[in-house]
Parts: C-alpha cells; sequence; structure tokens
C-alpha cells in the first residue's frame, strides 16, 4: 500500500447511543480502483498512531483498528498505546499455536482485541479468554438473535452489531442484547425530532451569520439577549474560557470582547447542533456535525485558491454545520435555507452540491459515509492531496480532542 490513502473515522455507539470508539478505515488506491481489502503496513500505523497520533485521531476516544496477520504478528505493535487501541483481526485470520499465543501476549501488555465479522462457532470457542469483541453481521445470525447473544455473553464477549442502518435494526438489535453498533443508523431522523427549527436554534442561526457577514458587535449583543438561557449561556461560556481573569464579566457584550468573534461563532454553531434535544457531548449527530465542520474548515485552510481567507474557512465551517440540520431537525434542507439569508456560495453548495463550497460537502460527506471511490473521484474537483487532506483531518480532530473547540454547556 502507498502512502496515497484515505482516513475515514466511523463512530460506534454503546447501547445508549453514545459514542464508543472510532473505526478507523484506509483505502488506498491501485491501478484506477479503490483497494477495500488493503491493510496499512506497520510504519504507517506507527507514523500515524504512535505518540500524540492517538489524540489527534482519536480525541479521548479509543480507537478500533483492523489488522492484517502479518501486523498482529509485528513487533510494531509495541509502539502503539495498548489502552487507547482495540485490535480488530481480519475474520480471514488462520488460527494456529502461533496466533493464539501472540494473542495472549497482546492481551497481557493491555491490547483490547475484537474479531471482525464473525459468527458463532468452534472457532470462537477456542479464543476464549483472549478475545474481547466480536463483530457480527446481523444478515448472518438466526432470525431470534437472542439465543445467539446468550451464547456470547456466556463467553464474556461483547457483541458488536455490524451495517445498522436503520433504527428499527437497531432497537431490534439493542432488545436482543448487542452491546455495541456500528452503522449510519443514528442519521436517520427520530419520530420524536424537531419538524422545525426552534426559537432558540433560529437565534444562534442568526448569531453565526451576523458574525460570519462581519456584523456589528451591538446587533449580535441585541441577538444574544433576545434570550435569556443564551444569554446566561455565553456568560459561563466566558466564564469557562478565561478562567484566572479577576475582572468580573458584566454584561454579553463584554462577555463577547473578551472570547472574540471567532470563538462566539463556534459557540453558536456547536449550540446550534446541541438545541436539537440533547447537550451531550457524546451524541453521535452533534459528533459527527461538529468532525464535519471542522474538516471542511481546515481543508480550505489547505487549499492554494482560498487558504488565506478566514471568510472562506469561517462560511464552509457553516455550510459542514448547516448540512446535518436536516438529519438532527428532520427539516428539509430547501425549508432551511429558505428561512435563512445566506450567501450565494452557501446556497448552491448546500442545495446542488456546487463550487468550491458544494465540492468539499461532497468529499466530507463520502468520507463521513465511507465511500472513499466518491472520495477519490473528488480529490482534483478540490485540488487537494490525499496528504494535504490527512493534515487536515490532523488539525481538524486535534482541535476537537484537545479542547480548543467550544464546549457545550
Amino acid at each position: 500500500m502507498s502512502d496515497e490513502f484515505l482516513l475515514g473515522r466511523e463512530l460506534v455507539l454503546n447501547r445508549d447511543e453514545k459514542v464508543y470508539a472510532y473505526r478507523l478505515h484506509f483505502r488506498s488506491l491501485s491501478s484506477g480502483s479503490v483497494v477495500p481489502g488493503v491493510f496499512p503496513p506497520a510504519d504507517l500505523i506507527l507514523d500515524l498512531l504512535s505518540g500524540s497520533g492517538t489524540e489527534e485521531f482519536q480525541g479521548e476516544r479509543k480507537g478500533i483498528l483492523t489488522i492484517s496477520s502479518d501486523l498482529l504478528l509485528s513487533e510494531a505493535l509495541a509502539a502503539l498505546p495498548a489502552d487507547r487501541i482495540i485490535l480488530l483481526l481480519d475474520r480471514e485470520l488462520l488460527l494456529n499455536d502461533t496466533v493464539r499465543e501472540r494473542c495472549h501476549c497482546l492481551r497481557e501488555a493491555g491490547f483490547t482485541l475484537a474479531l471482525d465479522g464473525g459468527q458463532f462457532s468452534p472457532e470462537i470457542i477456542e479464543l476464549q479468554g483472549l478475545i474481547d469483541i466480536i463483530g457480527v453481521d446481523p444478515t448472518r445470525i438466526p432470525a431470534d438473535p437472542g439465543m445467539v447473544v446468550e451464547q456470547f455473553h456466556q463467553r464474556q464477549l461483547l457483541l458488536l452489531a455490524e451495517r445498522v442502518s436503520t433504527r428499527d435494526e437497531f432497537a431490534g438489535l439493542q432488545g436482543a442484547g448487542f452491546d455495541l453498533f456500528q452503522g449510519l443508523f443514528f442519521t436517520a431522523p427520530t419520530l420524536t425530532a424537531k419538524k422545525k427549527l426552534n426559537e432558540t436554534a433560529a437565534i444562534l442561526l442568526r448569531i453565526a451569520l451576523l458574525i460570519i457577514n462581519d456584523g456589528e458587535v451591538e446587533a449580535i449583543v441585541r441577538t444574544v439577549q433576545e434570550s435569556p438561557a443564551l444569554t446566561y449561556k455565553l456568560l459561563l461560556q466566558a466564564n469557562s474560557v478565561v478562567v484566572g481573569v479577576r475582572r468580573e464579566i458584566d454584561s454579553v457584550r463584554h462577555a463577547i470582547l473578551l472570547l472574540g468573534r471567532d470563538l462566539v461563532r463556534r459557540w453558536a454553531q456547536t449550540e446550534l447542533l446541541a438545541s436539537s434535544g440533547s447537550h451531550e457531548r457524546d451524541n453521535p449527530l452533534v459528533e459527527l456535525a461538529t468532525a464535519r465542520a471542522g474538516l471542511m474548515e481546515q481543508l480550505c485552510r489547505s487549499h492554494p485558491l482560498v487558504q488565506g481567507s478566514r471568510d472562506f474557512a469561517d462560511r464552509a465551517f457553516l455550510v459542514g454545520t448547516l448540512s446535518m440540520l436536516e438529519s438532527i431537525y428532520n427539516v428539509p434542507l430547501e425549508d432551511l435555507v429558505a428561512s435563512v439569508e445566506l450567501s450565494a456560495d452557501v446556497r448552491v453548495a448546500l442545495l446542488r452540491r456546487s463550487g468550491l463550497l458544494g465540492n468539499l460537502l461532497t468529499f466530507v460527506e463520502a468520507l463521513d459515509l465511507l465511500n472513499f471511490k466518491v472520495g477519490w473521484e473528488m480529490l482534483p474537483k478540490i485540488d487537494l492531496s490525499p496528504r494535504q487532506v490527512l493534515e487536515a483531518q490532523r488539525r481538524a480532530w486535534r482541535c476537537r480532542a484537545g479542547g480548543t473547540g467550544v464546549s457545550v454547556i
């Protein structure tokens, strides 16, 4: 595998629909086609995930890394932080005494081991005490999955349901006792999803647009003050950011000046996502939306045509945020765009996926969906190399993980 690859992160959720880990996916391009079953070489793994790499790509989460039998037996794994990495063994792994002994050593070193795409079989019994998590394709188990789940749980195994695409599937597997869930089911609107932006969300969107369009501070102050709850939250945010400053924060205007326009914009856009009803920082939709917006912003900072334009990067961040509101609020994107004054390039990016912002959105959405074929096809259109994309991912995810973004209060 060459060093020209794309990296995608897939959310793995627990039974409460909270983020449990990121599963890391690598795809390279060979002979003009995407190569789905090729594993990254040991030196690439070490370069990405040793040292501060886990913080850059995983933040506080664990990372699930699919490895080949060659890498399983490689001493290179010793350089990875065992407490932060879940090693997902290839389903084609040949069980023998060498593999069993190696699994035992890795467990003793602190690694969590998982088996990909398995089903109940004598081989699983042989790995009892070595494997912690078993990934199961729900289509490969009987109509009543409860019996299978019980057999796995008797062997102290966590069950990971793979490729869960609908909420009905999630509910059924959750009821059957599965522990972890992988797939895009959480992006589907729930029955309780809002049908329109609530008043708080509308105010937050206006705040973000005022800042992006260089609105006067007094206009921003007046807009914040339309909501007592947001006024209080902004003051709390200012206090959390300026810890150690002796001066008291005595007004909304003072809070805005202390935070600065950029932090206030990020606060407004992050709160806009959280105002859908969940203020949990590990809500998967908020997690996906903030990661998408941050990556779009950082891709602009690398782009040769707009890398010096802070305004363009701000608009890219806004496009990434707004693109997720359709899932969060169950409101048609056309209605959302029609309800606020947006610049022309933001509108066409959201509605037509055209222009540079639209191309960037298409590219980032493809990575979110692990559609690497589209990702590779979009690279010439966004005029960025795989290496530039990786560096943008580093910056975006490091910012999110390192607490330099704005917390949801």
